[in-house]
This record gives C-alpha cells, structure tokens and sequence, in this order.
C-alpha cells in the first residue's frame, strides 16, 4: 500500500513539474530592450516594447480563421508549450484538433542610448489531419511610439513593408511572404474585422494614414495538404534616425539657405 501511495505521489509531482507556467506574461530582454508577451494580458500579446526605457507598443498578435469561419485570436488555442531561451528568445506552441501552430519571438536590442531594437517573428502551421486545411492568419500592430498615439503617420512602403514615424523614431515591419491582404487604419476598425465572428478579409486600403492613432494588419490564406506546413517570417525594428525624406527635407532647406546667402553676398 506504502508502495502504491509512494508511485502516486511521484506520479503527480511529475505532472506539476511537467506542466508550465503559461497564464504568466513572459518578459524578454536583450541590451537596451525588453518587450513582454502575454497570451491572455489586456491587451493580449506582444506589447511594452521599450527601447532605452521608451515604451513604444501598445498591441501585437496573432488571428485566424479556418475555412470561412469567424476570425480568433490564437489565445483561444491550446498552449502547449512556452520555452524561453537565453531570456531573449520567446518559442510558443499552440494546438487545435486539426493543426498545430509555432510562434517564435527573438528580441535583438541596441547599444544603450541608440535608440535601436528589433524582433524577429515567426509563425509555422502544420496540418495534422488528413484533408487540405484552408486557413487564414492575421497578424495586427498598433503602435503608440514614445507612449503617445495620436500624432503618428503610417506608409505603406511596398506589398511587404510599412512604416510608422513620430519623429524622430521609426518603426519599420518587413514580411517575407507577401500578404493576401493588408489594411492601415484605427486600431478599433480593424480590431472590429478580427473580433465581429464574421468572415471578413482585411480591406486593403489606406497606404497612407495618419497623422493619428495608427495600427495595421496582414492577412496571409494558406490551404495546407495533410501532413505539411505553412508559415510567415518578419522583422520589426525600432530606430531612432531622421527618415530619408527628413534627410531631403532639411537639404532642401540647407540649399534654400544656402542660395539665400549667396544673394546677400551678391
């Protein structure tokens, strides 16, 4: 009997260690940066990211749909697993009945005082049942740079790139797999096409927003054959530089001052 309540104890020790903490945020830190992760925070995801003590991030995460069902946020999949490494590398496993799904978040910080911070993101579906899996995958960003969100201005750069300034600091996402669609504009009007349990697609509008409270999102349609996986890669960065037309600005007005001494020299 001893024996028996010895191996059952043992048993259920073994299942408290196996089993980890997932309901804690999880705070990533490199150099001059941190960000936090937090599947079920309010807001959940990705946010805080602060550069040289500036938090510059309200909200990042992830949404999708499955055929033409009704977008949700990953948070409501099973979390298996959550690995940190080297307290900068962020691997979080989810599952479904018929996928499973891989995020990883690797924070790259700057020098101190460079103003300089990147996250490299990833995210991977496997399908595991045995049909052609239609999914869709948002991911959606609403960034308040220097802790302020209303005097920001978006761009559209190209079908892989936007950018997001309030002078003098950029943030910059490039995606490797070209978006299906992509919309910028308020945070509320897209939250509302990923949170309504209608099947919307994003608008693909608005290459140009702003100055204002800015968010954007991508949304990538993948149709999986059983057995195989999809995913998308991305970088977002954070820098404290003049942007090029900043740069071609001040010329130009260089140049006009530079004429208008030349004149009064004449």
């Amino acid at each position: 009997m001893r024996k028996h309540f010895i191996a059952a104890v043992v048993c259920l020790m073994a299942l408290l260690t196996a089993v980890p903490a997932f309901a804690a945020p999880v705070t990533l830190q490199h150099n001059n940066s941190s960000l936090v992760i937090d599947p079920n925070g309010q807001p959940e995801g990705m946010f805080n990211w602060q550069v040289d003590s500036k938090d510059h991030l309200y909200q990042q995460w992830w949404w999708y749909r499955i055929g033409n069902g009704p977008e949700l946020s990953i948070s409501t999949l099973q979390l298996v697993s959550s690995v940190v490494s080297d307290n900068r590398l962020l691997i979080q496993n989810y599952s479904a009945q018929d996928f499973d799904l891989e995020v990883t978040w690797l924070l790259t910080g700057g020098a101190p005082n460079s103003g300089f911070s990147m996250v490299k993101e990833g995210a991977t579906i496997t399908n595991k049942s045995n049909s052609p899996l239609y999914i869709s995958l948002y991911e959606y960003s609403d960034f308040d740079i220097l802790g302020t969100a209303y005097d920001d201005r978006g761009t559209r750069v190209n079908p892989n790139k936007v950018q997001q300034i309030e002078f003098p600091v950029l943030v910059e996402e490039s995606v490797t797999q070209t978006p299906t669609h992509w919309q910028m504009d308020s945070p509320g009007n897209i939250l509302a096409l990923l949170n309504d349990n209608d099947q919307d697609d994003l608008a693909d509008q608005y290459a140009i927003y702003g100055p204002g409270d800015i968010a954007w999102a991508f949304q990538w349609d993948f149709v999986i054959n059983p057995g195989k996986s999809a995913g998308v890669s991305k970088d977002k960065s954070i820098s404290a530089v003049i942007p090029e037309w900043n740069s071609l600005l001040l010329a130009a007005i260089g140049m006009v001052g530079t004429i208008g001494i030349r004149r009064r020299c004449r």
